[in-house]
């Protein structure tokens, strides 16, 4: 899995003058035909991936513009379309299976998708919901189940936080997310974007349907409502959070999400390789370029992910996705004023998590005796007196002042309070500092 991008456009051809052609004529006229056409085309290759870098250091500074849709963003968006980061032959077996997938499921009735159901086999359950898996009609599925409330059953596909709850509830430190029909709209937004050739790194969702749960609902016991009642203290208390999850527990249905299905996650990937020993500088160098990508493209879309960590990101065929959108969040969804205000100020929140992330788990997979304690003294203020593999050294440094603020930031929420400010202006003076390098 070496994350590089080798589909270009003929349109990216260089021009080439008369003159040149002339010069190289008189200087080569007595070089062997197979050494000439070798030249030529190494000459042709290390220009195009002059080209390929360059269009990626203009397009990743341009979409740092803002979450809004700008000139800089569209054009950026076309340039993706016609130099894409999938090949046409990957592209076009998506699209097979998901109009085979789609079509077939949408057929269904509600008794013979739920009778279907019965014959995935479980994968876990969590606070997001039960995630599942299965094939139809030849195509792998990975399916979720997601709680739909009794509030949100009267609120057909409304983006509104329903359960009024506190904007740092958007953390993914344990939060249950703002509701099915945000999860669903994300999934809705980043399908197309696949379909559109816009940005091809989220998994296709084919089919949704909100179907009967086939056991009632029951009251909880003396000790879920103690571990609840905990549930709610994390959360500085708040009485929203506290309904939230009640509400869970009162769901008679569920909205069922039928995805593509890519079976490994980058964590496993990134650990599998690193055991193999695998992973050089320039793997996690084209790994790094294609997150820092995808997470450039959804903020120029208005997009923020907020749970980006690799568990939720797959990874296949030299590829990754970002899924699982329960705390996704987008400036298309039905947002209070204080709602985009947090918005507006977590901006640039997914590139900041993305890479530190990216690090922590680059040096867990490469460190194999005392990863734990070196991580502690990366992520610590102080010098450090351990060398770190080359193949994580030079991303570890650039990146070390951004994940020592996301980690102290994360300390805050998980061991003092949710309401731990978020140290948006020190986190955007370093980054400028990396566009400077």
């Amino acid at each position: 899995m070496a994350f590089v991008n080798n589909n270009h456009s003929l349109a990216m051809v260089p021009y080439v003058r008369q003159s040149d052609v002339a010069e190289q004529s008189q200087v080569c006229a007595h070089e062997p035909i197979k050494a000439r056409v070798q030249r030529v085309m190494d000459s042709f290759c290390a220009h195009m991936k002059s080209l390929e870098e360059n269009r990626y250091l203009s397009t990743y500074k341009a979409l740092q513009l803002g979450g809004k849709e700008t000139m800089e963003s569209r054009m950026i968006r076309s340039a993706i379309a016609i130099c894409p980061t999938h090949s046409e032959e990957e592209t076009a077996l998506r699209l097979f299976n998901y109009n085979k997938a789609t079509q077939y499921l949408s057929h269904l009735t509600d008794e013979n998708l739920s009778e279907l159901l019965t014959t995935a086999t479980p994968l876990g359950s969590g606070i997001g919901g039960e995630v599942l898996s299965m094939e139809v009609e030849g195509v792998p599925l990975f399916v979720k189940k997601i709680r739909l409330t009794p509030i949100e059953q009267q609120h057909l596909g409304s983006t509104l936080n329903l359960f009024e709850l506190p904007s740092y509830y958007q953390y993914g430190v344990g939060s249950m997310g703002f509701g099915v029909w945000r999860e669903i709209s994300a999934h809705e937004m980043t399908t197309q974007w696949v379909l559109n050739g816009e940005c091809q790194n989220f998994p296709l969702m084919y089919h949704y349907r909100a179907l009967q749960r086939s056991t009632p609902p029951t009251m909880p016991t003396s000790e879920q409502l103690e571990e609840r009642q905990r549930y709610v203290d994390d959360w500085n208390g708040s009485s929203t959070v506290g309904i939230r999850a009640q509400a869970a527990d009162l769901a008679s249905a569920d909205v069922v999400v039928f995805m593509e299905n890519f079976p490994q996650t980058l964590y496993k990937w990134l650990k599998a390789e690193g055991d193999k020993g695998n992973l050089t500088e320039q793997s996690i160098a084209n790994l790094e370029r294609e997150l820092n990508m995808v997470t450039a493209f959804m903020k120029s879309r208005g997009f923020l992910h907020f749970d980006a960590h690799f568990h939720n990101i797959l990874a296949s065929n030299d590829h990754v996705y970002f899924a699982d959108f329960g705390l996704a969040m987008s400036h298309k969804f039905d947002c209070s004023l204080e709602e985009m205000t947090f918005f507006e100020k977590h901006s640039s929140y997914d590139r900041y998590y993305v890479v530190s992330e990216l690090v922590k788990n680059a040096i867990a997979a490469t460190v194999h005796e005392g990863s734990e304690v070196l991580l502690n003294a990366y992520l610590s203020t102080e010098k450090m007196t351990t060398t770190l593999p080359s193949a994580v050294a030079s991303i570890a440094e650039r990146y070390r002042p951004i994940a020592v603020l996301m980690d102290k930031f994360f300390q805050g929420l998980r061991k003092e309070s949710k309401s731990t400010p978020y140290p948006e202006a020190e986190l955007s003076r370093e980054w400028a500092k990396l566009q400077d390098m």
